[in-house]
């Protein structure tokens, strides 16, 4: 067996944005209610199961919820996704039972009035990548989450006061941020989404995505953009200038004015002749806005005024609205009056604690579990599935999100250690990470183990040997539920057979007449 990667163990956290899976689960799901009380379940079912199959590697979790009222991006735009249809109502219903579940699971939930959910995971993911240098999978079905990914690595906040604090503290080691990444909740065929999905796909970095999303608009948040610029116009126009106030600066100039690092083609001409269309027509709307409000204070001295609503002064200057329309896509990250988390002082100042606060630890008691099941007449396998989920939360490694690292690896490398413990001695931790790779497991005697954790670090096994790993337990975890499956159609073929028997008074015995099934199916 043969371990090719060498990865020092870091924290890990995965954050859920529970409205994005809510509402996918509602959509996805059947109707189903519950045995108990008859109420509808079928969303808070499979967001149960979601939840539990995503958290399953994570020994640090969050779902963050949005709130009803209204946040500050209606107060920016007074029509902020006035499109949406209002939400059904069996699934209103569903929303305080879904946290009531997440809360079952030992998973903790945030939520701030005038904010939406994207707005903590921001805040969460930030603060966890920066200031406890942790790895974050954001969970989520909203693009709009991929302006949050970033490759990890030393901080970018080289510069300002970042710099100036690290001269303060020079003794103070540099340390490397975490990785955040994104995935769907439900289509595990798309993949994670990083900094090169979004550089492919979107042809930007995730920090100008806010600007694409403002000059493109969008539809599902009934957020207009400029006329006629779409996604190849607007990434090309942020590539040459990389911000809105470029983009805006550029086009109040003439061509000639202008020193292009590319060169000049046909839809980089047309994007800046568009931004000069929309930045021209304050002008038409100002005037035409002046006579109708001079014709309408002659016919009725009692009417409101056209520019008296705040929405439509925002129209009346497009450049003030592209800015804010930047706004209302950008994310805020500095919520920091919602993290539960303990400072320390550090030198003069307060500082965040560098070990992940034990508050969003996963802290999963099945009987509490089973009783919120049994209370609201859940199906019990989901019970079954939380209990061999159980055994993979007290894995904390960034491995852990890409290969399993499980007790079980462990506990066999004691194990088999305690019968090589002569040999295991006589080498230290540091000679082994100098090892030839094929000889580390021979060694240790860990040839069925996918990973070995010696002192701070992982050997990660060849991931076509993890895919294997994985398509066996997999293919085993289905053999078990169809042999559970089998059993419950047995046993009530055979009381159907028993009843019908009883009525014709022959007197079989249950264990013939579950023989007789058998043999039919």
């Amino acid at each position: 067996m043969k371990f090719t990667q060498l990865l020092k163990q870091r924290p890990s956290a995965i954050l859920i944005d529970g409205n994005s899976v809510l509402y996918g689960a509602y959509y996805g799901t059947p109707p189903l209610h519950s045995i108990r009380n008859g109420e509808p379940i079928n969303a808070v079912y499979t967001t149960l199961r979601t939840v539990l199959r995503h958290i399953s590697s994570y020994k640090y979790a969050a779902v963050c919820w949005d709130r009803p009222e209204p946040t500050f991006r209606h107060d920016l735009l007074t029509d902020y996704k006035a499109n949406r249809a209002a939400t059904p109502d069996d699934l209103k219903l569903q929303f305080n039972l879904a946290k009531d579940a997440i809360s079952s699971l030992g998973v903790q939930q945030f939520e701030k009035t005038g904010y939406e959910a994207d707005d903590l995971l921001a805040t969460l993911s930030h603060t966890l990548s920066y200031q406890y240098n942790c790895d974050v999978r954001l969970i989520s079905a909203d693009k709009d989450l991929l302006q949050l990914v970033h490759d990890g690595g030393r901080s970018e906040q080289s510069n300002g006061n970042r710099n100036r604090e690290q001269s303060e503290h020079s003794d103070k080691p540099e340390e490397t941020l975490g990785k955040v990444d994104l995935a769907h909740p439900f289509n595990r065929t798309i993949g994670i989404k990083d900094v090169t999905h979004v550089l492919e796909h979107w042809n930007v970095t995730p920090q100008q995505l806010p600007s694409l999303f403002a000059l493109v608009g969008d539809a599902a948040d009934n957020v207009k953009g400029v006329p006629g610029i779409g996604k190849k116009i607007g990434s090309l126009l942020l590539n040459e200038y990389d911000t809105m106030e470029g983009i805006i600066t550029a086009s109040k100039m003439n061509d000639g004015e202008i020193n292009h690092s590319i060169s000049i083609s046909k839809k980089y001409k047309r994007g800046l002749n568009l931004m000069r269309k929309y930045l021209n027509s304050d002008m038409d709307t100002k005037k035409k806005n002046t006579e109708k409000t001079e014709k309408t204070e002659k016919t009725e001295k009692t009417e409101k005024t056209v520019n008296t609503d705040p929405g439509n002064m925002e129209q009346d200057d497009p450049e003030k609205k592209l800015h804010m329309l930047v706004s209302i896509h950008k994310m805020i990250h500095d919520m920091t009056d919602i993290l539960p988390f303990e400072k320390e002082k550090v030198g003069g100042r307060s500082e965040f604690k560098k070990e992940v606060p034990d508050v969003l630890k996963i802290n999963m008691d099945l009987d509490v579990f089973q009783q919120f099941l049994n209370l609201h007449g859940f199906d019990s396998n989901i019970a079954s599935e939380a209990e061999e989920s159980i055994g993979s939360m007290e894995v904390p490694t960034a491995a852990a999100a890409t290969a399993t690292a499980t007790a079980t690896a462990t506990d066999q490398k004691n194990n088999e250690n305690n019968e090589n413990n002569e040999t295991s001695n006589e080498i230290s931790n540091e000679d082994t990470r100098n090892l030839e790779d094929d000889n580390i497991a021979d060694l240790l005697g860990l040839e069925n183990s996918e990973n070995i954790i010696i002192d701070d670090y992982v050997y990660v096994n060849t991931q076509s040997e993890i895919k294997r790993k994985r398509q066996e337990r997999h293919k085993l975890h289905q053999l078990k539920q169809q042999n559970v499956l089998l059993e419950k159609i047995l046993d009530r073929a055979a009381s159907a057979f028993l009843r019908l028997d009883i009525n014709k008074n022959n007197e079989l015995s249950r264990d013939e007449l579950l023989q007789f099934c058998q043999g039919t199916f």
